[in-house]
């Protein structure tokens, strides 16, 4: 998914500003991105975060972002 999907995503109603970018893979208009759900939740709903799509995703990094 495009920088520009995920942030149109983000800015509707569904979405209502739950998807993060996480300072380690900075928003990057030349990347794709996978949404992960995370385990933490706002009353606007469950966070999610974007993440590199051909990043790994280690026992280590579920455990940073809280990846279920």
């Amino acid at each position: 998914m495009s920088v520009f999907s995920v942030d149109a995503k983000n800015k509707s109603d569904l979405w209502r500003g739950c998807i993060k970018y996480v300072l380690e893979f900075p928003r990057d208009e030349s990347k794709r991105y996978v949404l992960y759900a995370t385990g933490e939740a706002s009353m606007n709903g469950r966070i999610y975060v974007a993440l590199p799509e051909q990043l790994m995703i280690s026992n280590e990094m579920k455990n940073k972002y809280h990846i279920m």
